[in-house]
């Protein structure tokens, strides 16, 4: 690597780093600021604490597998969407008028990403690649078989009417069993470039030192910048009970994810795939009625079993159970990480 290119990646670093730790400084130092400068600086460090996830995700794939790397990555990249989220359901415990902002913030914000987000994801790749599909590697079904088996067990909690620590048992030993299989796949020589490259090249403990780093200082300035937590809870481990409006929440939740498993079930997700995905989820935006809530959940339903009757691979991948073992559908050692 040649000089000027190391201290371009130094200097990208470094400015990473000083975006996110900024955000850090202002927290711990108590410093009073307006809100308007709250949410530039908190933004602006989620921001800089993103781009460090990505470069340590990369770096951690040199010595754990890629799928556990992007676990952790996930794990971290979510916690200030779910950080407000248990502070809602904290305070539900207190006051029941905050069950509906726990389970709109939570089923929202699902919608969302499946909705917009997968398909802002593949027409960000045909533009720049005239490519009408986004093909997924093989190493990544096991990835969707453990989002369809979660995806089947959310009908659960609209059909029973509250979300309990049962589901949340549940719920985390299927992540639980997910990250053990990651763990276990098979190893790969990553693709490394920019800032990620120059720390892959570092000797072994330095490397991961860094790359340890980089997840505390990203997930710190994460968990800084989400809604604090309550002084105190209600004491109790009661089920959290839903109104009608957010079982219908949760169900139609539950289903656009249901039909989004089945579209990639077969590891491919075309263009009209996305947009299909993405039409049906914006237009019942301006629909908000429980009764056509339930059109568009049900709606949804009986696309999937259209869409997994008439496509024999999205068939077999959506009910093969086998790829929940690790390394199932990978041949050998040759994959690529991704950004």
């Amino acid at each position: 690597m040649s000089f000027a290119r190391r201290t371009r990646h130094i200097l990208w670093l470094l400015a990473a780093s000083l975006v996110a730790l900024q955000w850090i400084v202002v927290r711990l130092a108590g410093v009073q600021l307006p809100h308007l400068w709250v949410a530039i600086l908190s933004g602006v460090g989620i921001f800089g604490a993103a781009v460090l996830l990505s470069w340590a995700a990369e770096v951690a794939q040199v010595d754990i597998p890629q799928s556990l790397a992007l676990a952790f990555l996930a794990l971290i990249a979510v916690l200030p969407e779910y950080a407000v989220d248990m502070y809602f359901a904290w305070q539900a415990g207190k006051d029941p008028t905050y069950t509906q902002y726990a389970t709109a913030n939570m089923t929202g914000a699902n919608r969302l990403l499946i909705g917009f987000g997968w398909a802002a994801v593949v027409v960000c790749y045909w533009l720049k690649t005239r490519k009408k599909a986004v093909e997924l590697e093989p190493s990544h079904s096991m990835e969707v078989s453990y989002l369809t088996l979660a995806t089947a067990y959310s009908f659960v909690i609209p059909l029973k009417g509250t979300l309990s620590l049962i589901d949340t048992a549940v719920l985390l030993a299927i992540f639980g069993f997910y990250v053990v299989s990651a763990s276990r796949a098979g190893m790969s020589e990553p693709e490394l470039g920019g800032p990620s490259e120059l720390l892959g090249e570092l000797p072994k403990f330095q490397r991961r030192s860094a790359t340890v780093a980089l997840f505390a200082i990203a997930g710190l300035t994460i968990g800084l910048a989400a809604e604090p937590f309550a002084d105190a809870s209600s004491g109790q481990a009661t089920a959290m009970s839903l109104d009608r409006r957010q079982v219908e929440e949760v169900l139609l939740t539950a289903a656009q994810s249901l039909f989004g498993v089945a579209v990639i079930a077969n590891l491919r997700f075309s263009l009209i795939e996305a947009l299909v995905i993405a039409v049906l989820f914006g237009s019942q935006l301006f629909f908000p009625s429980p009764a056509v809530r339930y059109v568009y959940s049900f709606g949804y339903i009986a696309l999937t079993l259209m869409f997994l009757i008439t496509n024999r691979d999205n068939r077999r991948g959506f009910f093969d159970v086998r790829r929940l073992r690790p390394g199932h559908g990978t041949n050998g050692p040759a994959l690529t990480s991704r950004s």
